[in-house]
């Protein structure tokens, strides 16, 4: 995936039905001739779900990358085991183990974003691809 690092994550909308993401990424410093920076469009397909938490409003990327889903899910096993009460995460399965054995087998990834202001989270998805907006 390409590097996405200090661009500005300007809106991001959420297709339940598709099981979509989409993130705009905007590159607001002053530009440079010798690299482009066109607006992108940052769509996740197949989203089994996700959390994005801490919108500022103003957001700044400091990266999107593929983790390791076997990692994310472990990590995340007593967030995930107490929330599945309420049905989140939609792919929790009882233990980390059955949960990455069923993601693996569809195919999932897992994507996360940090960034230097504002918005982070985590995508967990079949795929993602960038677009010129």
């Amino acid at each position: 995936m390409q590097s996405f690092h200090d661009y500005h994550l300007t809106g991001y909308s959420v297709d339940g039905q598709a099981k979509e993401v989409r993130l705009r990424l905007e590159w607001l410093s002053p530009p440079s001739p010798e690299i482009p920076r066109p607006p992108q469009i940052l769509v996740f397909l197949g989203v089994q779900d996700y959390l994005l938490e801490h919108d500022m409003g103003i957001n700044i990327v400091y990266g999107i990358e593929e983790v390791s889903l076997e990692e994310h899910v472990r990590s995340n096993a007593d967030s995930f085991a107490e929330s599945s009460k309420w049905g989140w995460p939609r792919f929790w399965l009882e233990s980390a183990e059955a949960t990455t054995s069923q993601l693996r087998s569809k195919g999932m990834k897992c994507f996360e974003l940090s960034s230097s202001y504002g918005l982070s989270g985590w995508v967990v998805a079949a795929s993602a691809h960038a677009s010129a907006a």
